[in-house]
């Protein structure tokens, strides 16, 4: 039977910004995982045994599980909205049509990578979907920050998808007689399988604006100062990871109880192949300085948002596995 899990998010929209729910197709198996989006409005009936998302069917026998998840956008505190008045008042910028629910278009072009069965055919692909955007913690009366706390930059399931086929998705170098004997210490200790992968989810914090052209426009600023797995600095997009299995396995090695805690600890603390740290596979590279010699598949970052109308719009380069640059393009209405 195909594989094929259908995820059902319903976002409750922050300000500015109208409710949504959003469905996607994640194919562990496959480079196709993102098929559709929906608003919350659209019927999603069944008819003979098949799930009717637009023009598209999905079997119900092909389905292994259908989950919901219910996102609420955070509201802003009077705090905030008093922030929010002052920037518009002071500066110019107007975040009432930047904050809340706001869908996405996205267009992803990888170029292939021949060195891993999984990924030696270039792709392109065109993404709808959703991503939650507040106000952040650090801002201050003189400068707005804004967050994104949900599928920042839609790169939520495509990241997800890259971890699972870097790790417990890789047949080829994960499983059989060749395969390093970390990645199978790591999959028992662990419990860490192809159905048993962790819940993953992504956030991106410290988006800030330059140039400022009041009450019509400016430039967003979203690449930082970072650390990568094995502590060198780099400029990258500084996405932020929540992967369960990874929390566990840090869980294990600072609790020394489980019996083979100390080969987990010679793992995931020397940053050996098979371990579950997000880093160590996604967002390996700087997103400003081309590290790769392929030019024609990086895109120096660059962002922008119309004050306006409310859209933003992001291009930059994203890197996994060592495997070169995919070219990415992101607009919101």
């Amino acid at each position: 039977m195909k594989r094929t899990f259908i995820a059902a998010m319903m976002l409750l929209c922050g300000i500015g910004a109208s409710s949504a729910q959003t469905l996607g197709v994640y194919q562990p198996n496959s480079s196709k995982m993102w098929d559709f989006s929906t608003l919350k409005d659209q019927s999603l009936p069944l008819n003979n045994g098949k799930l009717m998302v637009g023009d598209a069917q999905y079997a119900v026998s092909d389905v292994d599980s259908v989950v919901v998840r219910a996102l609420e956008a955070p509201q802003l505190t009077a705090a905030q909205q008093q922030l929010v008045k002052g920037y518009q008042e002071k500066l110019g910028i107007d975040l009432t049509k930047v904050l809340g629910v706001k869908k996405l278009h996205a267009r992803l072009f990888f170029p292939g990578y021949e060195s891993m069965q999984a990924f030696t055919q270039p792709y392109e692909r065109n993404l709808e979907d959703y991503t939650i955007i507040t106000l952040s913690e650090q801002s201050t009366p003189e400068k707005p920050v804004l967050k994104m706390t949900y599928n920042p930059l839609g790169m939520t399931n495509y990241q997800r998808y890259l971890l699972y086929q870097l790790t417990v998705g890789n047949d080829e170098f994960w499983y059989g007689e060749d395969a390093g004997e970390d990645y199978k210490k790591v999959m028992e200790i662990l419990n860490w399988h192809k159905n048993s992968f962790g819940d993953f989810n992504v956030a991106l914090d410290g988006l800030t604006f330059s140039n400022v052209n009041a009450g019509v426009n400016a430039s967003v600023n979203f690449i930082a100062d970072q650390k990568d797995a094995y502590g060198d600095p780099t400029r990258r997009i500084p996405f932020q990871y929540y992967f369960s299995t990874w929390d566990k396995a840090q869980q294990i090695v600072k609790e020394q109880t489980l019996e083979r805690w100390e080969e987990l600890a010679e793992i995931t603390n020397d940053g050996k192949d098979g371990t579950p740290d997000p880093l160590h596979y996604l967002n390996t590279s700087s997103s400003e300085k081309n590290e790769y010699d392929e030019a024609e598949n990086f895109v120096a970052p660059k962002a922008s948002v119309d004050f306006k109308t409310g859209k933003l719009h992001f291009e930059f380069s994203f890197d996994a596995g060592g495997m070169g640059y995919t070219r990415c393009y992101i607009d919101y209405d």
